[in-house]
């Protein structure tokens, strides 16, 4: 059997990459939710391609990678790294996330995210650049 990271990679590349929606039910366990991507908001494997596709529009081919793994016991935490382009304008993404999944065999059970919006907006072009920096210096963005 594959090791968690090779799994997590693989659902990476197959959801992420492909989008493979058909696919979500070989790595995602039915009663498993996804918590952190959306703030006060769970996602199920039912509201997963939603997510994705939405995503997926905006970029042109996607690069995921596991950039630093920990794997201990049934659970895995990884960070990650996304790299590709604004579909518009060409411009390059390069975005940083963190995940944490529990894993019952193959499949994820609990799954814990952190991705940082913040820069992949920035990247986008729907907000203005050093977006962090202005909101610390108690900037306001309108």
């Amino acid at each position: 059997m594959p090791h968690k990271p090779e799994i997590l990679q693989a659902w990476l590349d197959r959801i992420w990459t492909a989008g493979e929606m058909d696919a979500i039910p070989e790595f995602f366990s039915p009663d498993a939710t996804a918590t952190g991507i959306l703030p006060d908001m769970a996602l199920s494997a039912t509201d997963m391609p939603e997510l994705v596709q939405l995503m997926r529009a905006q970029l042109g081919p996607i690069d995921v990678r596991l950039a630093k793994v920990m794997d201990q016991g049934d659970w895995i935490a990884a960070l990650v790294e996304v790299r590709s382009h604004v579909i518009d304008t060409g411009d390059p993404v390069h975005v940083f996330g963190q995940i944490m999944a529990q894993f019952e065999g193959r499949k994820m059970v609990e799954v814990y995210h952190s991705f940082d919006f913040l820069s992949y907006f920035e990247q986008l072009g729907q907000l203005p650049p050093n977006a962090l920096a202005l909101c610390l210096t108690g900037t306001r963005l309108r």
